[in-house]
């Protein structure tokens, strides 16, 4: 059976399958259902209403949450090993190196999720400000659409995530077409983990469905890695969004 994709905690599937081969022969490994435009509306909707939930989150909790999810990727790690070499072709001593890092990005986001305070400052440097301060306050900023590329489908996704989770925002996770079946496992985990089930989204989808999200305004944020061209023409779509 295909491998279903998540909109806000509920597991979809769809009438469009895509199979997934494995690169060096063309054996078919798996297949993914494809999400459809309305799944990509529901997940929208799903992750707006997540964010009232993870925006509340102290950081304690979203600390805890991260260090479970790296023990659970510790627990699945041979099993996403597996997963990048079929989808992706990779050797097995890359795709441990990756894992490895992946560790370390969750656990770098953990650390981080209590360290996100701000400044405080004085504005002394005219009459009007004497005896005065001012302050900075970092806060969550919504929901994030995660684009992630091929070459390195987990640690690259945990870069996404990772900080996501670590300033309380919900996400979208779109995974590249070629290596959807990382994703599917690591979105499980997340939830596993803890995490507001509204906020956690992971769509399998073709590149011009993600770019409609790209410029729908329930999305506050762009985080994407892949080709510049590809990059640019996502950008010009975002219009005031942040985009990294």
């Amino acid at each position: 059976m295909p491998q279903k994709f998540l909109v806000g905690g509920e597991w979809r599937a769809s009438d469009e399958v895509m199979e997934v081969k494995f690169p060096y022969d063309g054996t078919v490994v798996d297949s993914v259902y494809m999400a459809q435009r309305q799944d990509l509306d529901d997940a929208m909707n799903a992750a707006v209403r997540g964010f009232e939930a993870t925006r509340k989150l102290p950081a304690y909790k979203r600390t805890e949450i991260l260090w479970n999810l790296q023990r659970l990727m510790r627990e699945h790690f041979d099993e996403l090993v597996d997963l990048m070499i079929m989808e992706g072709g990779k050797n097995r001593k890359t795709a441990v190196g990756e894992m490895t890092r992946a560790l370390q990005t969750i656990g770098v986001s953990a650390e981080e999720a209590h360290r996100l305070g701000g400044d405080v400052f004085s504005i002394d440097w005219t009459p009007a400000g004497a005896n005065r301060q001012g302050f900075t306050r970092r806060a969550p900023i919504g929901t994030i659409l995660c684009i992630t590329p091929f070459n390195y489908p987990v640690n690259l996704a945990c870069h996404k995530i990772g900080p996501a989770i670590a300033t309380g925002n919900s996400f979208i996770l779109k995974p590249a077409e070629k290596t959807p079946l990382s994703s599917v496992l690591l979105a499980e985990l997340v939830l596993e983990a803890g995490y507001p089930p509204e906020a956690v989204s992971m769509l399998n989808c073709w590149g011009p469905l993600a770019g409609e999200m790209v410029e729908d305004d329930r999305i506050a944020m762009l985080s994407f890695t892949g080709s510049a061209s590809v990059g640019w023409m996502l950008k010009s779509k975002a219009g005031k969004k942040k985009v990294v």
